[in-house]
């Protein structure tokens, strides 16, 4: 029998057949009430067959899309609410609420696995996947921006966390000396400045604050044996700072030439005071224990 389309939906014309080969674009098994249960038809990228319940609106199709085989499942409302299938990179399967509103996907890019959340509006609000570097997780707002995310990198682990202007927040990660927190505002133009830092240095812990020009300002860290303090003027110039070298702590006032001016400090024979003039001779110096 060579047909175009095979249909009966009458109980009148039910009876027993039977065919060695049926030929059709299209074919459908009714219920004797005329309600279609089952049905094979051909569509663009291939073959379709689908399975309904006794709503004739819930049940099941599997066929052919554009990069390999599809199947969906759907609900009373007769909308795919589940669906697995294939893109471009891999496997996908979906989960969808009503109105046909993504929920949440699984699937694969260039880069390896990827799960995405949805609200129910439809918004991206969850983002895990795989990246060169590793492992990424995303965060986003109810309007789709983005509010942190945490990925691997070079060195380890990263966590970021954006304030609601997209303009501030804070990183959390890791360089080849160890952990560093940045700390981010806004620049005098509007644009994301690091305005302090803390981390680790291949001597040993070091702070950074920075002002809104995105100079730096004050700065503490470690250097062979001994803590170092230093301020810095808006030329970049270091104008003060203190350290403890073998002795004990010392503290040193810089001109604008960036020569010392003051010294206060120990050394081997005790604390000392030092002044120096324009023309870098000393006019006070005070040692404890001299003559």
């Amino acid at each position: 029998l060579s047909i175009g389309v095979f249909s009966q939906r009458s109980a009148a014309s039910y009876g027993n057949a039977t065919f060695d080969k049926i030929t059709c674009t299209e074919l459908e098994v009714v219920r004797p009430d005329g309600t279609r249960q089952v049905w094979i038809r051909v569509s663009e990228d291939g073959g379709l067959v689908g399975v309904l319940g006794k709503d004739g609106l819930s049940g099941a199709a599997m066929g052919v899309a554009e990069y390999g085989g599809r199947v969906d499942a759907f609900g009373k409302d007769g909308l795919a609410a589940t669906g697995m299938g294939v893109t471009e990179h891999g496997g996908r399967v979906f989960l969808r609420g009503k109105h046909l509103t993504p929920v949440t996907e699984l699937g694969v890019d260039e880069n390896g696995g990827r799960m995405d959340m949805f609200s129910k509006s439809g918004i991206h609000q969850v983002g895990m996947r795989a990246a060169e570097d590793g492992g990424r997780i995303d965060v986003y707002g109810t309007k789709g921006e983005t509010f942190g995310g945490i990925s691997g990198g070079e060195h380890g682990g990263q966590v970021v966390v954006v304030g609601k202007g997209q303009k501030s927040g804070t990183v959390i990660g890791v360089t080849e000396c160890g952990g560093i927190i940045s700390v981010l505002g806004r620049g005098i133009k509007g644009s994301e400045e690091a305005l302090a830092t803390m981390g680790a240095t291949e001597n040993g812990g070091r702070v950074d604050v920075f002002g809104k020009d995105g100079k730096q300002k004050v700065y503490m860290s470690f250097d062979e044996n001994r803590g170092i303090v230093g301020l810095i003027g808006r030329d970049g110039q270091p104008l003060a700072g203190m350290t403890s070298p073998e002795h004990g702590g010392q503290i040193l006032v810089v001109g604008k030439d960036t020569i010392s001016r003051v010294h206060l400090g120990a050394d081997e024979n005790g604390g000392f005071v030092g002044v120096i003039d324009k023309e870098e001779e000393s006019k006070v110096f005070t040692t404890a224990g001299v003559n």
